[in-house]
Formats: C-alpha cells, sequence, structure tokens
C-alpha cells in the first residue's frame, strides 16, 4: 500500500467519523485533535482584528465582506497555531497587517519551511478547497479546515475541524 492510498483510507476514516459525531478532541496545545472550538476572549480578539481589517479596505469592498473573509481565514490560524504551539512561529498580526504572502506559518526550528492554512465554510460533502501553485512552492504543507457553522459577528463560539492537510514536498 502506498502512503496516497493509506491517506485516502484515513480521510475516508475522517468523514466517517465527522457525520457521526465521533471526531477526536483535545483541549491540550500542541496535543493532536481533530476538533477546535474557539470561543470567548480568543474569538473576541480575532474579531477586533478583522473589524480592523475590515474598516482598511472598506473603501475597495463591503465590510461585510471582508469582515467575514477575515474572520474564516484566522479562526482557522488558530486551530492550526494551537496544534503545533511552539513548532510553529506565533501569528503577529501586527507584522502580517499587510497581507501573508501566502505563508501562514513558518516552522519554530526552519524560519524556510512554510504552512499555510485554508479554511472553508460549508459542509464536508460541498466544500472544495483549492490551492494556487505559488502556495505549494511557497509552503511544506497546506492545512485544510472547515469550518460547518455561519461565520458572523453574532456566533458565540467555532466547533472547527481539521480536515486534511497536503505536503507539497515529497522528500
Amino acid at each position: 500500500m502506498d502512503w496516497i492510498t493509506l491517506l485516502r483510507s484515513l480521510q475516508s476514516d475522517f468523514i466517517k467519523r465527522l457525520t457521526s459525531g465521533c471526531l477526536l478532541h483535545c483541549e491540550t496545545e500542541g496535543q493532536y485533535s481533530e476538533l477546535t472550538i474557539i470561543s470567548g476572549e480568543r474569538l473576541k480578539a480575532l474579531r477586533e482584528f478583522c473589524w480592523q481589517m475590515a474598516e482598511k479596505y472598506k473603501r475597495v469592498l463591503p465590510v461585510r465582506d471582508v469582515f467575514i473573509s477575515y474572520l474564516k481565514g484566522k479562526l482557522g490560524e488558530e486551530v492550526v497555531k494551537e496544534r503545533l504551539a511552539d513548532f510553529i512561529t506565533e501569528v503577529d498580526y501586527e507584522k502580517r497587517f499587510g497581507g501573508d504572502g501566502n505563508i501562514d506559518f513558518t516552522l519554530t526550528s526552519d524560519p524556510s519551511i512554510g504552512i499555510e492554512v485554508k479554511s472553508r465554510h460549508g459542509r464536508i460533502d460541498r466544500v472544495r478547497w483549492s490551492i494556487s501553485s505559488e502556495e505549494v512552492e511557497k509552503n511544506a504543507v497546506v492545512v485544510c479546515i472547515l469550518i460547518q457553522e455561519d461565520v458572523s459577528e453574532a456566533q458565540s463560539e467555532y466547533h472547527l475541524f481539521l480536515a486534511g492537510f497536503l505536503p507539497t514536498r515529497y522528500d
């Protein structure tokens, strides 16, 4: 059995467990978990950043659209940040205010190794992730996060799913 067949089998198992509600859930930072819950002060801080971005780009795009787009992305980044903890760089909102250049994190031990996070909202049987060739070139792995709740200012917590990852280098 090659590794692609193994990954497809694991992905099929994950989808079955996601639809049945039997996911692995660990609240300890730095530990593996398929489910991460974000709420409270952490969600408040993410929203504040997203409103800043919406204000910055209000002349170009509708404010609500910018807010929602940034919130989806930041929720996904928070999942990866919590799961990989000290293995990756900290999300620095001030430093990344102008954009991340298709690299969301780098490894603490080797800053030349990038990690891209792709967050998508929808049902597991309909949602799709697209990855550009530039993202593949700049990152060693692309992590896919699934958001099933509506993304809005009113949502009090999010149950985010680590839906999978794509290694971009095979050496």
